[in-house]
């Protein structure tokens, strides 16, 4: 198990951190599922004011009544092709939210309510299609067009950036910082004011939820101790051919150390927010982590096998969506939302995107399903 730096220098960042840091992000999205809407479409903002509606007056429609097998009034209810006259999820057509799942066709009577039974387990096969991939080349993060998974009105997405740390042979994460919209900023500010507060990102953060992990392989490990000497005796002019040789010996043993560090700490940190995301993401049908690419910056030890067969073998695992770019590959667009460039991802260094499996729950709340 990973020790805990011992003078607690960057305690609060490691991957209980980023688990506290992801519950906080999650409370703020359910929040924020209550008041916005996450497609900018007219419909969508019509179904959730209706929903804000009945919500304040109290009326709670009791769908199982009209739900039966052969059930006229709920087909019929089906079959209207606008949302603005009702709001609950049980008689509204999966295909009134831009629902384009292979498996649904034009005479579907299939209630958004409906997608998550035996029969028709349609947004989470959807997550697994191979019509449904991110292309970072083309700028796409989120291939999602639905009102669930898509989030065009760009409100409820987030980017926590991340680097992977060695100090004193701990291996950590350090939080770099986390990027979201101005909606969910002002949520987050109220949850949890220990964590560090959000800085508003770029337009396309807003409709993806991303982890990502800076992965320097050659990063300069010294001990303190060793570093406080050097520095010392440089100062002084002390600095003896022996002990420089010394000193790179010593910075070469842990650049070695880190690197034999990295595939196991990834493979955990890879399954800890999988898990969390799974369990406890922004719907009770989030799926988890649903896509990692690798933007690598000629980092040689980031195309070694040891670590693709980590990255291969979880994203095969967990029937994932997996690919690698190099930095000059990805699109503009998301390198000016995601500050990539050769000045911040220098050479040797890749960075690690986990995507989320950005699923919201449309009824803001148990009342309305």
């Amino acid at each position: 198990m990973m020790r805990t730096p011992d003078n607690g220098l960057l305690a609060n960042n490691n991957i209980l951190s980023l688990n506290r840091r992801l519950a906080n992000l999650v409370k703020a999205i359910k929040q924020l599922t209550m008041i916005e809407s996450p497609d900018a479409s007219h419909e969508s903002k019509e179904f959730k004011k209706k929903q804000l509606e009945s919500l304040l007056i109290g009326n709670n429609l009791k769908i199982d009544s009209l739900r039966k097998d052969g059930d006229e009034l709920a087909s019929s209810f089906l079959k209207i092709s606008t949302t603005d006259g009702h709001s609950h999820l049980g008689i509204i057509n999966l295909k009134n939210i831009g629902c384009d799942f292979e498996g649904l066709v034009q005479d579907s009577e299939i209630s958004v309510l409906d997608v998550h039974n035996g029969t028709h387990p349609f947004c989470y096969d959807c997550a697994n299609s191979s019509n449904k991939k991110p292309n970072f080349s083309k700028g796409v993060i989120n291939p999602y067009v639905c009102w669930r998974r898509g989030h065009s009105s760009a409100k409820f997405g987030f980017l926590s950036n991340y680097e992977l740390i060695l100090n004193n042979e701990n291996t950590f994460l350090s939080h770099r910082g986390t990027k979201s919209t101005k909606e969910l900023k002002s949520l987050f500010h109220g949850i949890n004011s220990k964590d560090s507060q959000l800085e508003v990102g770029g337009s396309s953060i807003g409709s993806n939820m991303v982890v990502s992990i800076k992965i320097n392989s050659n990063r300069n490990v010294e001990s303190s101790k060793l570093s406080e000497v050097k520095g010392i005796l440089n100062q002084q002019l002390l600095v003896s051919t022996n002990l420089s040789r010394t000193i790179s010996q010593s910075g070469d043993k842990n650049k070695r150390n880190h690197r034999d560090k990295i595939p196991e700490y990834i493979d955990n940190v890879l399954n800890q927010i999988n898990n969390r995301w799974h369990l406890d993401g922004p719907s009770m049908n989030s799926k988890g982590i649903i896509g990692i690419a690798l933007i690598n910056n000629k980092n040689k030890y980031a195309e070694s096998s040891v670590f693709q067969n980590l990255l291969q073998s979880f994203t095969i695992k967990n029937h994932i969506w997996y690919d690698t770019y190099e930095i000059d590959q990805v699109s503009q667009k998301i390198k000016q939302d995601y500050d990539l460039s050769n000045l911040n991802l220098p050479n040797n260094c890749s960075l690690l995107c986990i995507i989320l499996d950005p699923i919201i729950d449309l009824g803001g709340g148990e009342i309305l399903g």
